[in-house]
């Protein structure tokens, strides 16, 4: 889902970008921090195994507390050991999904409360 290059990895914008719909947004450093600590290939980017990296790290206590990864690793409550590469995959794609609602949610009731003020302000101004 957040592999938008369809290359099987995840690069600096995807995470960037799946950090954000996670509703965990990271600096440009702390990125490339996140993809330092669980790159073992050097590479630059998060492989599905580097990947599934973090969640091991963040169950064995061995990630820093305040990094990012840490962030990403507590917005699931998912054991990859014992849900599997597709439960994890459906975690993932559900807490997106639950983000974006809730963003259309907000913007709906945003514009509600916009136009209710609309409306009271032309009727106090006709009165």
């Amino acid at each position: 889902m957040y592999d938008t290059g369809k290359d099987g990895f995840i690069d600096l914008m995807e995470l960037k970008l799946m950090m954000e719909k996670l509703g965990a947004p990271q600096t440009h450093l702390g990125l490339k921090n996140m993809i330092k600590e669980v790159d073992e290939d050097f590479d630059g980017k998060l492989s599905f195994r580097e990947f599934l990296l973090i969640f091991r790290r963040a169950a064995a206590g061995e990630l820093q507390e305040e990094s990012g990864l840490m962030a990403l690793a507590r917005l699931s409550e998912i054991n990859v050991s014992t849900e599997g590469v597709m439960g994890a995959k459906d975690f993932f794609e559900a807490k997106a999904q639950d983000i974006a609602i809730q963003k259309i949610i907000l913007h709906f009731h945003f514009r509600c409360m916009n136009l209710a003020l609309s409306i009271w302000q032309e009727t106090k101004s006709q009165s």
